[in-house]
């Protein structure tokens, strides 16, 4: 190999592990600064900056010295792709500020962060004359808490974006996604290198950039762009850690690598899913008397306790919202880790694990027919069972509606969980969903520690998600749950299987036959994904919400405090016009008290501010002139159940005020 593949060998697989080292052992090294309310630009510059930059740095080193060469063509076309998409997804990145769904939760929660260096939101009580039956302080994303508010979902992804609003503003932070995108694409690249080598990695990042959930993912202010990130660049750590001989250095490595699969539970809850299935991992190499198992648990245990002090010290009314999913998660975490060590210890107490020749020839039957029995059994679900759910709980109400909307047969008790495959199918293609299955199969049959290590973090992974997806299913929104792990998993997968066909085409016809199928095959896995992407390739939803936002901020004064009429001023506009306009904003439950909710905000000083995002005639009725503040048309992601969507639905954002 020339000296060139050396170099792109080493340029691609540092790429692709720096960005996630450095970007968990920033979040990492700030989370202590964001609970006691003190991450600012100089503290975390300070303290996050000097941990990123010599995370890359350790990191890149380890990963120079492990990389396997590559074409230099190779290297700069996964290049390329991650760039490109990129640029694509900042270009046409999306506006969502005005609080609709999860995107604006993040942004507005990451704007608050950036702005004050912490996460509670104080009410300001006393700027409404005091508490009220009346009124009412939580909104979505928002849970109440006294006399502060605590924002839905974990720290990891809003105290990333809020670096984007101290670079650029607001509108900084609404690019940062794309930013963590291009580099998951870029980690998907350089795993995929270490286990298949370039042409592969270009088919693999190409597969996953195509991927509409994935530029989706990327153009808001999603948590999934980032762990996905943290997921393959973890992944790929561990490939450089089990991958050569055993040194310190491998163990340092493995240590890392654990670190940053750890770390990533303060981005996500659902990573803990990936950390349970590292476990495993870490016992095998343990009972194998290699000091990578235990530097791979110790690093998972340190970045894990950072994710678990996230959720119950600054996030413990979203924890308890999810208790029901989360507490067998966490069981099953620590009843692997209880059995991993255990095992461990048995094993090298009996001289390490080392499987006889009839041993390892059952593993490898027994494990290609599991791999191959998971795929008939997802493929058959449709018709066997379905995904169920209380009709009449919040989810199946939200259900029946869209069914309503989309002309369906009413039944609220539906999931669609057992259609997962068929999502994925949607953006990938039927073809690159059959090459993962052969792929993931024949990657398995060859027992190789370090593809085993990866078909059994990512591929089961992606085996719970598709099982049970645990999220409401209207599409695209419903996609995102895909992007951390199934289309990794596919578009890797896909790669493995057009490279075993490839090999085998060449056996049987020589080169030329091997090149062939190998076009042939690596276009059946992309060109469905790209053609299912070509409508919505260049669709930015919400455009015009920031500007939107800062105009009604415009109208109002320093000593306004919000009165919210309607449902839908409650839901949407409460932390915009908290966190962005500085004004405090509570909704009114019980429109007969307006005289004295009124009368009380005056007598604190404050100017209270009649606000209706539906109903102006409520402003009205209280005797007053609604003035239209902003009128917007705007567009966003259709919610569709049953089909993949191909364009957005107009919005229009209207807002009336009136100072009583």
């Amino acid at each position: 190999m020339s000296a060139g593949a050396e170099r792109a060998g080493r340029l691609l697989a540092v790429a692709s592990t720096a960005p996630a080292a450095a970007l968990m052992a920033f979040v990492g090294s700030c989370w202590p600064l964001l609970a006691l309310d003190v991450f600012r630009p100089w503290s975390a510059a300070l303290v996050g900056g000097p941990c990123a930059v010599v995370a890359a740095v350790v990191v890149g080193r380890a990963s120079s010295r492990r990389a396997v060469p590559a074409h230099v063509l190779a290297v700069t076309l996964v290049l390329v792709v991650s760039a490109a998409f990129g640029v694509l997804a900042a270009v046409w990145s999306s506006d969502n500020v005005v609080l609709r769904r999860d995107p604006g939760s993040y942004a507005l929660t990451s704007r608050w962060i950036a702005d004050h260096g912490s996460r509670s939101v104080p009410v300001d009580w006393d700027r409404f004359g005091g508490r009220d039956p009346a009124l009412s302080a939580p909104s979505p994303a928002y849970y109440g808490g006294g006399d502060e508010l605590v924002p839905q979902f974990l720290s990891g992804a809003p105290m990333t974006f809020a670096v984007g609003d101290w670079v650029a503003g607001m509108r900084g932070l609404l690019v940062v996604p794309a930013v963590l995108g291009a580099l998951g694409i870029l980690a998907m690249g350089g795993l995929a290198v270490r286990l298949l080598g370039g042409a592969p990695a270009v088919l693999a990042a190409g597969a996953l950039a195509a991927a509409y959930p994935v530029l989706h993912a990327a153009r808001s202010t999603y948590s999934e762009p980032l762990a996905m990130l943290a997921l393959l660049g973890g992944l790929a750590l561990l490939v450089d850690a089990v991958g050569g001989a055993r040194s310190a250095a491998s163990a340092r490595t493995a240590a890392v690598a654990g670190l940053v699969l750890g770390l990533a539970t303060v981005v996500r809850l659902e990573a803990l899913r990936e950390v349970a299935l590292v476990v495993p991992v870490a016992a095998v190499l343990a009972a194998q008397r290699r000091r990578e198992g235990a530097a791979l648990g110790l690093g998972l245990l340190v970045g894990t306790a950072v994710g678990v002090a996230d959720g119950t010290l600054l996030a413990a009314p979203y924890l308890e919202e999810v208790r029901d999913s989360l507490v067998p998660l966490a069981a099953l975490t620590a009843l692997l880790a209880v059995l991993g060590v255990v095992g461990a210890r048995y094993a090298v107490r009996r001289g390490g694990l080392a499987l006889t020749p009839p041993a390892a020839a059952v593993v490898r039957w027994g494990s290609t027919a599991l791999v191959l029995l998971v795929a008939l059994g997802l493929a058959v679900r449709p018709a066997v069972s379905r995904g169920a759910q209380d009709p009449d709980g919040p989810g199946g109400r939200t259900v029946r509606a869209m069914q309503a909307a989309e002309h369906l047969a009413l039944d609220g008790s539906r999931t669609y969980a057992e259609q997962t495959p068929h999502w994925v199918a949607w953006w990938m293609g039927w073809p690159a969903l059959a090459l993962a299955v052969l792929g993931i199969a024949w990657v398995v049959w060859r027992q190789r520690l370090r593809e085993t290590a990866v078909v059994t973090v990512l591929g089961a992974s992606a085996v719970l998600v598709l099982l049970r997806p645990g999220i409401t299913p209207d599409h695209p929104w419903a996609d995102r749950r895909l992007v951390p792990a199934v289309l990794p998993v596919v578009a890797l997968g896909a790669a493995a299987g057009t490279q075993a066909l490839a090999r085998l085409a060449g056996r049987l016809g020589g080169r030329v036959a091997r090149a062939g199928v190998a076009l042939v095959v690596a276009a059946a896995v992309l060109v469905p994904g790209v053609e299912a992407t070509r409508p919505l390739w260049r669709a930015d939803t919400e455009q015009g919400e920031l500007g939107a936002v800062e105009q009604v901020c415009a109208q109002l004064r320093p000593t306004d405090v919000a009165l919210l009429l309607d449902l839908r001023a409650r839901r949407e506009w409460s932390q915009p016009l908290r966190g962005i306009c500085g004004v405090p904003a509570v909704g009114v439950l019980d429109r007969s008290a307006l005289p004295r909710l009124v009368a009380r905000a005056r007598a604190a000083g404050s100017t209270p501010v009649l606000v209706a995002a539906g109903y102006p005639g409520r402003i009205s009725a209280a005797g007053l002139t609604p003035v239209h503040a902003v009128h917007l048309l705007t567009s966003e992601d259709a919610r569709l159940l049953a089909t993949r969507p191909k364009a957005l639905v107009r919005l229009p954002i209207d807002l009336w005020l009136a100072r009583a």
